[in-house]
């Protein structure tokens, strides 16, 4: 594994998922760009991550609706991180909008990518759904 490997994770173990959702294609393209980050911004990269993941648990604790100001801000910033990955681009090399629905609706289906958010609260994927759904002008099947 490259040197800007999150210490103890290995995305390996994913790469038979990451195919069967998104294609080899997607799992290539993350792991060339993965692998040519330099180490501080893989660094800013897992920061910035591991920030839009508190800031989703702060907006559930804090009682917000995932329609809401903080909330919102957050699924952009979300958004904007994910758009800068080549596997969750489009053709243009904009944000895939049919990659971030199917993340989204993910959130709330597979405990394990909440993880990030440091939350225990069981609504966390959910939420996230929701926010990212609204942001994305999917306002009403948020489910």
């Amino acid at each position: 594994m490259a040197d800007n490997e999150p210490d103890g994770f290995d995305q390996e173990q994913y790469r038979g998922e990451v195919v069967r959702r998104w294609g080899q294609g997607s799992w290539d393209r993350w792991q060339r760009w993965w692998r040519t980050l330099a180490p501080a911004d893989a660094e800013r990269f897992r920061a910035e991550w591991a920030a839009i993941g508190g800031g989703y648990a702060k907006a559930l604790a804090e009682g917000r609706k995932p329609t809401t100001r903080p909330a919102q801000a957050v699924a952009r910033r979300h958004v904007a991180l994910l758009a800068g990955i080549p596997a969750a681009q489009d053709a243009q090399g904009g944000p895939d909008r049919a990659y971030l629905l199917r993340l989204a609706r993910l959130y709330a289906d597979d405990s394990r990518y909440v993880a990030f958010t440091g939350s225990s609260d069981p609504g966390i994927g959910a939420f996230m759904r929701d926010a990212l759904l609204h942001f994305l002008g999917e306002r009403d099947r948020g489910g």
